[in-house]
């Protein structure tokens, strides 16, 4: 059973990676129209994170730099 898992997880992280090459690629509207829609919120929710996460780090410089995020 632990086989089964392990290559599930193998299989969604290469899922997830290819997607997220593929938004740098075409764009968020047009990757939004092929993937699962699972991966593009796994992929959104990294992205948004990413984000803010730069935002936070970039408040002692710049105020304003949490409305940069959106």
């Amino acid at each position: 059973m632990q086989d089964i898992i392990n290559v599930m997880r193998s299989s969604l992280r290469d899922i997830a990676g290819l997607s997220l090459i593929k938004l740098a690629k075409v764009g968020k509207n047009e990757w939004l129209k092929h993937d699962p829609a699972q991966t593009t919120l796994l992929i959104n929710m990294l992205n948004w994170t990413k984000d803010v996460e730069a935002g936070f780090a970039g408040i002692k410089n710049n105020k304003e730099s949490m409305k940069l995020c959106w």
